[in-house]
């Protein structure tokens, strides 16, 4: 009976998203005091997704976590993040490290739950068993504020969102040397980018970050 809710689960997924695929996104960092684009590898980093936002199916998923924390899309978005990391990872044996983009108490209060921490979970439950992951959930980074979007373009976005999280502790407490930055959704990217920023600033280094939709 579980294999048949399962098989049932994967053909509404497929019949929901069609085209999905993994792809790419090149994020540049912002210089402030030039207002310009960051063109070196330090600050530019890839982004992988799975699905667009805009679409009206993905908007509605992804609502189905954010509001109603519904197990059986947090399952379905966290296989196919595991797919991928094991699929783009050359050596597991180390296992891995997963810090959700952390949300603000106001936002943790008015859900009730963490979403991004919610989503590494079940990455974490997808992967191999033999692969070893770290959930640093508030470890690394804790929001300060909350990163408003409503500012018109890229720029003040990214402007805006310099020290919106804070540093909380070290890498003691994960073993591993593959880090990796989860978010849900990214538009302009400027909570990723901060995040990396922040972490690198105190030698924390990430290797990659994933979202579900761009």
């Amino acid at each position: 009976m579980r294999r048949f809710f399962m098989l049932l689960g994967n053909s509404f997924f497929s019949i929901l998203f069609p085209d999905s695929h993994e792809k790419r996104h090149l994020l540049t960092n912002l210089n402030p005091s030039e207002n310009r684009d960051v063109l070196d590898d330090k600050t530019n980093f890839f982004v992988t997704y799975f699905f667009t936002y805009r679409d009206t199916n993905t908007k509605k998923s992804i609502e189905e976590i954010k509001r109603y924390k519904n197990p059986l899309f947090f399952n379905y978005f966290g296989k196919v993040i595991a797919k991928s990391l094991v699929r783009n990872s050359h050596n597991l044996s180390h296992g891995m490290t997963l810090i959700p983009i952390p949300q603000t108490n106001k936002r943790l209060k008015e859900r009730g739950y963490d979403v991004t921490l919610e989503l590494c979970k079940s990455v974490a439950r997808a992967l191999p068993e033999e692969v070893s992951v770290t959930i640093l959930n508030k470890t690394i980074i804790s929001a300060r504020k909350q990163h408003q979007s409503g500012y018109e373009n890229r720029k003040d976005r990214i402007k805006k969102s310099y020290g919106m999280f804070t540093f909380q502790g070290t890498m003691e407490d994960s073993p591993t040397n593959k880090i990796i930055l989860v978010d849900d959704v990214y538009t302009t990217g400027a909570s990723l980018i901060e995040a990396k920023r922040l972490l690198g600033e105190n030698e924390v280094i990430v290797n990659e970050c994933y979202t579900i939709a761009h």
